[in-house]
């Protein structure tokens, strides 16, 4: 159960995790009910900030991890030297701003000395309330204001991450692309890079992180009433950032 501050500007408790696992070998597990969608290098930690070198995880990267009800099953096993596992999911969740359904992913872990190489794909359809003011869109222009309105459209999600960590330093970053049908979700590209050095107790770090936006911010004079290139510009945009920081221990 976590409680952070909210979109509705509310400290109300979320339950984040409740399901119920079980090991046919050691080798299978599988799990029920409600758990982190394996989308991300630390999907499972995302809000544990002692497993990460930060306090939370890029949020040019990390923004859009969900919780999902449903199930999931892992299975690992060694290639010579390297530990692998497939993670196989399915699920729905309901984040509030927007619902996800019939979400189906793939993820592949390897570890191999210091280095963790991870990748995984995803794809789901997606709900989102949009503005009323679509509702303007008619006649000829129905079938322009349906096409933006956010209604069980298809959403694909592929990411890539690669760590190293030998101990007294390290060095991550993941890779992001979400792509889909034409709407007034963004499709973009984001990625983040970080690295830092352990000295006693503490591990100073820097992050770049930056969001490239890939969809449109308007589609011109199709749009003759403006509603929607108004929603492209204003939920669609790049970002850049520079975080310096430390862990201390």
């Amino acid at each position: 159960v976590i409680s952070e501050y909210d979109y509705q500007g509310s400290y109300k408790p979320q339950v984040e995790l409740a399901h119920v696992k079980y090991a046919f070998t050691p080798a299978l597990q599988v799990r029920a009910g409600r758990f982190t969608a394996p989308i991300f290098m630390l999907s499972e930690y995302r809000k544990v900030g002692y497993a990460m070198p930060w306090v939370r995880p890029p949020v040019e990267v990390y923004d859009i991890a969900v919780s999902l009800d449903g199930a999931d099953a892992t299975y690992k096993f060694n290639l010579g030297d390297v530990a692998m596992s497939v993670q196989l999911a399915a699920g729905d969740a309901d984040e509030g701003t927007f619902e996800v359904n019939d979400a189906r992913t793939l993820a592949l872990r390897a570890e191999f000395g210091s280095s963790t190489v991870f990748a995984s794909y995803s794809q789901t359809k997606i709900d989102a309330p949009t503005t009323p003011l679509l509702a303007l869109y008619r006649g000829p222009l129905a079938a322009l204001g349906a096409q933006y309105a956010i209604d069980g459209d298809d959403l694909e999600f592929t990411s890539f991450g690669y760590a190293f960590d030998p101990g007294s330093w390290f060095l991550r970053g993941e890779v992001t692309r979400i792509t889909g049908e034409d709407n007034l979700l963004a499709k973009n590209t984001n990625a983040y890079l970080s690295g830092g050095i352990r000295t006693g107790a503490f591990t100073p770090y820097m992050t770049l992180a930056q969001v490239h936006l890939d969809s449109d911010t308007s589609i011109g004079a199709r749009d003759p009433i403006g509603v929607i290139n108004a929603g492209l510009s204003t939920t669609n945009a790049n970002q850049k950032s520079i975080t310096l920081g430390t862990r201390w221990d």
